[in-house]
């Protein structure tokens, strides 16, 4: 399965390739669409999940682990779309 911070690399690599390239906005206004889409629904998820963290009392260290490994991945999607002006 691919992680959140594969799938913004891969929308991102899209949206960059047809920039340059492609003179048809139509195009470009898809794959910017499609980044700010999965942008606004991992913020949703981060969200979602930093609340969850913080209302359970008791976790157990595997769970704690994949919690914050995920919230990692959707920190780090959010940050390269805001890096690369999506």
């Amino acid at each position: 399965m691919k992680t959140e911070l594969e799938i913004a690399i891969k929308n991102i690599k899209n949206w960059e390739f047809t920039k340059p390239q492609d003179g048809e906005l139509w195009r470009l206004n898809i794959f910017r669409n499609k980044c700010e889409e999965h942008k606004e629904a991992t913020k949703r998820f981060f969200a979602f999940l930093q609340a969850l963290k913080r209302g359970q009392q008791k976790w157990l260290t595997y769970q704690i682990i994949i919690l914050n490994e995920k919230i990692t991945d959707l920190r780090n999607a959010i940050k390269l779309y805001d890096e690369n002006g999506i």
